[in-house]
């Protein structure tokens, strides 16, 4: 039985699974554990770090603003003093360099992606570590992801259903049924409202975590548990949608919601306690090396931007790079800051609209990082109907067009795929043919006639011509002779259309001029980035349009 509401869940559940076109895999990148820099702050003796798994096609993002996005809720952890960034190397490669006290590591729902042995083995030593590791789930098993979690959870003691716990619905809550109350007495957290979420089977070492307020079925109450696992603690949640963005009236803001997302990933890193306000944002102290040069630059710190404070796979690197090449490192930002006195500003991944990007336009040269994102709206506008949601609040566009649209570019508002099953996007810079490798990155597009745009932007690297971009990154398919949702069809993607650049045959990846340099996918520039093979790459094309005679 599935109401018109239940439905469209069962679509916006699914926007996360990643589909994959059955062809010939690319060769795997040589990955390498890369050594973080922790900087200690001087407002916390410890830091809370949450990295957000992406290496098995997880596709939900903290760097996503939209709807299906996890920015809102990145933002509030860096906002109580935790530092969060995302990881696409696989768990048994990254989880040993990471994992103990105050490290927290967040599972998404694997789509085509079974967890290996090794992966699996990473997890259980992470946990004997003391770490704490977030598995979240969902409802339904249309695509099999609820049998390739419980592989992991039941080593645990717990087990997906593969079908939504729902609630009574009463004339005071006419939407209870698919949107359950719940409450956490473990985290004594009371109106948790979820949006169809799995019912779990829980056995020791596991325990109830939430549970429905007023299940339709008692044996489906528990939506989260919880199990402590030598030093470490293992939570799952059964609603993927609540930690999303959505809506102020639902996903992570909704009524008691973001506190008990906040409660648990501090139960998980040690620190049960939830602080009476935001902790604001940390002052760490950066390297020696850093302190010094000739020129300056700024990474802006503002609207929930990535910045070189040591958090794993996260700006680090690139900040070393930049010091070597004789700049002095420097974090801030705000509307009352002069950005004309720094010789470069970064703006990566911002989570929310920045507070004066005029100001920040007048700085000499701007680096510009973003990444690919879903617009579950574009491809299935129907939904924007039938959600009974306000969805005045979406926002329209990535904040990093404020300053990338004065140039006559944009992000745009969906993600690269390639054809393999790994969605791995290999791009070709201008000079020398190298090759990039960028997981599930954004591209840009240009505003204005593609002559045009060509005498103002270089185009450093394109994605090869096979690649495709899509605003929804979800299995289902619609049957071309009914038109209704198709879940035995093959899986396709919703592409978008690429517009005609003129003689350019993929889609822009790395663009810029003597002002501004810009890359579409952070992966390109984090840790583990640059300290692959194609590191040099990248390093190579910062070092000659920062050179005085350098130029886009």
């Amino acid at each position: 039985m599935r109401s018109l509401a239940g439905l469209v869940g069962v679509l916006c559940a699914s926007v996360l699974l990643a589909c994959g076109i059955e062809t010939s895999a690319p060769p795997e990148p040589s990955w390498r554990p890369f050594a973080w820099v922790e900087f200690r702050s001087a407002a916390r003796e410890e830091r809370l770090y949450v990295v957000f798994d992406q290496s098995l096609e997880t596709l939900s993002s903290p760097f996503d603003v939209r709807f299906a996005g996890l920015s809102q809720f990145a933002y509030a952890l860096e906002k109580q003093g935790a530092a969060t960034s995302v990881s696409h190397q696989p768990l048994s490669t990254f989880l040993p360099g990471f994992c103990g006290p105050h490290r927290v590591v967040v599972l998404g729902i694997p789509w085509q992606r079974e967890y290996s042995d090794a992966d699996l083995q990473a997890v259980e030593v992470c946990l004997l570590a003391g770490a704490g590791v977030l598995a979240l789930a969902e409802h339904d098993n249309i695509y099999g992801h609820a049998d390739r979690q419980n592989r992991l959870l039941e080593r645990f003691g717990v087990r997906v259903v593969g079908d939504a716990a729902l609630g009574r619905a009463s004339a005071v809550e006419p939407l209870a049924a698919e949107w359950p109350l719940a409450d956490s007495e473990m985290l004594e957290q009371e109106g948790v409202q979820l949006y169809l979420p799995a019912p779990l089977e829980v056995d020791p070492p596991a325990v109830p975590l939430l549970e429905l307020q007023t299940p339709v079925e008692t044996t489906r109450k528990t939506v989260a548990a919880l199990a402590k696992v030598g030093e470490g603690r293992f939570a799952v949640v059964g609603d993927l949608e609540l930690f999303w963005n959505m809506t102020p009236e639902t996903g992570v803001r909704r009524a008691a919601n973001l506190r008990f997302c906040l409660s648990l990933v501090q139960l998980l890193g040690g620190d049960p306690a939830l602080p009476s306000g935001a902790r604001g944002a940390t002052r760490d102290a950066l390297p020696d090396a850093w302190t010094e040069g000739a020129r300056t630059v700024l990474f802006e710190s503002g609207s929930g931007s990535m910045v070189p404070d040591g958090r794993p796979n996260g700006l680090t690197r690139l900040a070393g790079e930049l010091s070597k090449l004789g700049f002095r490192i420097l974090l801030g930002g705000g509307p009352e800051l002069d950005y004309s006195g720094f010789d470069l500003v970064v703006v990566a991944v911002p989570k929310e609209e920045l507070a004066a990007p005029e100001r920040i336009l007048v700085a000499p040269k701007l680096l510009l990082i973003g990444d690919g994102q879903q617009n579950l709206f574009a491809a299935e506008p129907e939904l924007a109907g039938a959600l009974p949601l306000d969805l005045e609040a979406e926002p329209e566009r990535h904040p990093l067009d404020a300053l990338a649209k004065p140039f006559g570019f944009q992000l745009l508002d969906a993600t690269l795929l390639s054809s393999s099953d790994r969605s791995f996007v290999r791009g070709r810079e201008a000079r020398g043919g190298a090759r990039l490798w960028i997981l599930r990155g954004g591209a840009f597009r240009f505003l204005s006639d593609s002559r045009q745009a060509a005498r103002r932007l270089r185009v450093h690297a394109l994605a090869d011509p096979e690649v495709q971009a899509s605003w929804l990154l979800s299995p289902v398919q619609r049957a071309s002779d009914t038109g209704v949702l198709d879940y035995e069809a093959t899986p396709d993607r919703t592409r978008m259309p690429r517009p005609g650049y003129g003689d350019l045959s993929g889609w822009p990846v790395i663009v810029g001029n003597e002002q501004v340099l810009a890359f579409s996918d952070f992966e390109l520039l984090s840790d583990s980035g640059l300290a692959g093979g194609q590191g040099a790459s990248v390093r190579a094309l910062l070092a000659r349009w920062l050179s005085p005679e350098g130029a886009g």
